[in-house]
């Protein structure tokens, strides 16, 4: 009986999985500019997939208490991260944009860049040259 349950819980992660990806594979994003940075967060979070926020939300919201601010920054990042793995050619994050330009001006180097963006945690040097 807990093997049918685990199966049965297994079918629907990935039914789930194939809806957020029907949300996100028509989207068209913008890989040309970003928004300036004061209305940035308001842009980076309207472009995620309604079922993809309430995913990344109830995962990582669940039971938290206090300022969730900084806990929906981390939703935002995750949803970005999934955004960026599911269309790697066709969408290009503001906040990993963003946060390659921080790293490259503190310390100056490429090769950090370079060492994160396998790790999927931003997006490469050669792609951030053009912002």
């Amino acid at each position: 009986k807990r093997s049918s349950e685990q199966e049965e819980c297994i079918r629907i992660v990935k039914t789930a999985a194939s809806i957020i990806l029907e949300d996100i594979r028509p989207q068209v994003y913008d890989t040309q500019e970003h928004p300036p940075p004061e209305n940035s967060l308001q842009e980076i979070e309207s472009i995620i997939p309604e079922s993809l926020h309430v995913l990344t939300e109830e995962t990582t919201l669940n039971k938290k208490r206090g300022d969730l601010e900084k806990w929906r920054k981390r939703c935002t990042a995750m949803a970005h991260c999934i955004i960026s793995a599911a269309r790697p050619k066709s969408f290009m994050s503001g906040m990993q944009v963003g946060l390659a330009a921080f790293l490259f001006k503190k310390y100056g180097s490429r090769k950090l860049i370079d060492v994160l963006s396998p790790r999927g945690f931003r997006s490469s040097y050669t792609g951030d040259v053009r912002f």
